[in-house]
């Protein structure tokens, strides 16, 4: 009964309402009314996991975008990193004698 008007929903466009509001004028026996309810909550749930899935997927697009962003940005900033260490080991730094001046 359930599985039934699952199929038929999903068969129908599967919204959330679909087969529920089709059958819902038509009995008015209480087990109608249980696979309305059961049918309106599995719709429910799978407009929920759908939406939570298409929002997922947004936001592990957005994060593996800046992760490639920043490991460029750092490749780039340990390259001159190493260049400059390189520099400063041939470099000799020479400061004035205190309370001498140069000209």
């Amino acid at each position: 009964s359930v599985a039934a008007a699952a199929a038929s929903s999903s068969s129908s466009g599967g919204g959330p309402g679909g087969a529920a509001a089709a059958t819902l004028g038509g009995g008015g026996g209480d087990d109608e009314q249980e696979d309305v309810i059961a049918l309106d909550t599995i719709n429910r749930s799978t407009y929920l996991l759908t939406k939570h899935r298409t929002s997922l997927s947004s936001a592990s697009k957005i994060l593996s975008r800046h992760y490639n962003r920043i490991l460029l940005g750092t490749t780039a900033q340990s390259i001159i990193d190493d260049r400059m260490l390189s520099l400063r080991k041939q470099w000799r730094l020479v400061a004035p004698e205190h309370g001498t001046r140069t000209t």
